[in-house]
């Protein structure tokens, strides 16, 4: 391909420091300026509206859930970051606790910001305390909707 004077090749490596693919851009005023500069000496601003990406500033959000048998009517507790991905787990049979128990229904579930918190809630449910504290949780749901 016969290069201009008035454009910039740039070589793009892989890991093992080889040159993948050249590829060729047209300088629009200074063609001796680094790459890294062409875009501010050009003036360049984008067009429209900025899109920033949501994965950007996306922090995983953690969920301790409950979960009823509609069949024995017992309870399970667990923890995860996908809550619906889970619950079909559960229900597909995915889940070696749960396998032969369901179909399983959401009852109740917190949220957290991290993954330790989500943790040591679970964790706490589990216990003695725990359990107690959600009969109390889950009887006060049931007269409110009743």
């Amino acid at each position: 391909m016969p290069q201009s004077p008035a454009a910039i090749s740039l070589l793009i490596f892989s890991r093992k420091t080889r040159p993948i693919q050249a590829r060729h851009f047209a300088s629009p005023r200074n063609h001796n300026a680094p790459v890294a500069q062409l875009d501010r000496a050009s003036g360049y601003e984008p067009e429209g509206r900025v899109f920033e990406s949501p994965r950007a500033h996306h922090r995983p959000m953690f969920f301790v859930y409950v979960l009823r048998s509609e069949t024995s009517g017992r309870h399970y507790v667990g923890f995860c970051s996908n809550l619906t991905q889970r619950l079909g787990q559960h229900n597909d049979g995915i889940t070696k606790s749960t396998k032969n128990r369901g179909p399983w229904k959401l009852i109740y579930k917190e949220q957290f910001q991290t993954r330790q918190e989500a943790v040591r809630r679970e964790r706490f449910l589990k216990t003695g305390q725990g359990r107690e504290e959600l009969r109390r949780i889950l009887a006060s749901m049931e007269r409110s909707a009743g």
